[in-house]
């Protein structure tokens, strides 16, 4: 499209969508390329739970200029999420926030896994804030839209291993931002910020 602010998600995983498996996919040139979260009231929405994306290339060939989020894998709520074994790069927002992941599992979300991913922040262009990996992402989600109606913890639960981020030169290259019993352990970073914990609820 034309305009960067029509091409949001190529899967939008909402509601009950349990037990999707995504594999073997070329995601190029979205927003958000996979987007998950809630459907239905506050505090009883349903969340897709049980999620699987694997062995696939998410990029994008040019920094989006667009209002909204810019992360490849953007989840809020839902329990169970599989990320592992794909190469996932060059994700970048111009406009009011240059701020961009990589991928992340946030708005109260659980038991989540990133596993044997290859993160190239800087790939095939560079420039903005790109940050690898995230338990909690940036946050600013309200209760209206974390599972439960609670945002205390914007993770919990989650497994962060074998992975290899490299080249985000502006930030980290993994970020947990209240992340309840966060297990982080055999990732190579290479040319990043490193690691960054935040705030009490973080283990």
């Amino acid at each position: 499209p034309a305009s960067h602010a029509d091409c949001e998600h190529a899967f939008h995983v909402v509601g009950n969508a349990d037990h999707l498996h995504l594999r073997n996919v070329r995601l190029v040139d979205f927003n958000a390329a996979i987007k998950g979260n809630g459907f239905g009231p506050q505090g009883k929405r349903d969340y897709p739970d049980h999620v699987t994306i694997e062995r696939s290339f998410i990029y994008n060939t040019q920094a989006r200029n667009t209002r909204s989020p810019v992360t490849p894998i953007d989840v809020v709520g839902g329990k169970h999420w599989v990320v592992r074994g794909n190469l996932i790069a060059d994700y970048e927002r111009l406009g009011r926030s240059p701020i961009s992941y990589h991928g992340f599992f946030k708005g109260n979300s659980m038991n989540g896994l990133f596993e044997r991913n290859l993160v190239i922040c800087e790939w095939r262009h560079r420039g903005g804030l790109r940050v690898g990996l995230s338990f909690g992402g940036g946050g600013g989600e309200s209760n209206k839209i974390c599972e439960d109606g609670d945002c205390t913890n914007r993770h919990s639960h989650g497994v962060m291993r074998n992975n290899i981020v490299m080249n985000c030169p502006a930030d980290v290259g993994i970020y947990v931002n209240k992340g309840k019993d966060s297990h982080i352990y055999n990732n190579l970073l290479f040319n990043t910020g490193g690691i960054d914990v935040r705030f009490e609820q973080s283990q």
